[in-house]
């Protein structure tokens, strides 16, 4: 009958409202130059299952770190094996966001990108930002925009690099270790973009 079994496609649901804002954010950076971009530190997390047992497992991502000099297109991936309340993202916003950004972008020049989950929009987030933003622009994402960040599509390599990986993963420390060793693979299969 030519009918087939599939998933169906996930999207976000958007109103006028969110279409208003994610053309406003695309016309206010439609200007920006390959320059500009390399200024963003993106952050982003994702929950990654450990034989299907809810986990927890969260990955954070800088950009602009030293991977690769040319375009430094890859950086970091952190470990945070909890859910991420405001308390805990402000606590890693602290221990690796702001040194980072500091290191990075000393005069003040770096942007910061975060969707819009309830910890970054929390009041003890905003309010760390607030006072630390001295040193960086914290860019305005557009709500229920996950496929406007440069990032996503890295959850998806990494899933499957895991899978495809030697040994299947039976604790964190292994699954870890297989994140961590996709990760280091991940320059060299994507196109460069700079």
């Amino acid at each position: 009958m030519g009918f087939g079994s599939r998933r169906p496609t996930r999207v976000p649901l958007l109103n006028a409202r969110h279409r208003a804002a994610r053309v406003a954010w695309a016309r206010e950076h439609r200007e920006w130059t390959l320059e500009d971009w390399k200024r963003v530190a993106w952050i982003d997390e994702s929950r990654l299952w450990l034989l299907h047992a809810d986990g927890r497992l969260r990955l954070w991502r800088h950009a602009h770190e030293t991977m690769d000099p040319a375009c430094q297109f890859l950086g970091s991936l952190v470990l945070a094996p909890f859910s991420l309340s405001a308390i805990r993202y402000v606590e890693l916003l602290g221990d690796h966001f702001h040194p980072f950004m500091l290191y990075f972008h000393p005069h003040g020049s770096g942007v910061f990108q975060q969707d819009n989950c309830n910890s970054h929009r929390s009041q003890l987030a905003t309010a760390w930002l607030d006072e630390h933003s001295s040193g960086f622009f914290v860019m305005n994402w557009p709500p229920r925009s996950p496929d406007l960040n440069s990032i996503e599509h890295l959850w998806d390599v990494l899933e499957k690099g895991v899978k495809a990986h030697h040994t299947t993963p039976a604790t964190l420390t292994e699954l870890w270790t297989a994140l961590a060793d996709v990760w280091q693979v991940i320059p060299g299969t994507l196109p460069k973009t700079c």
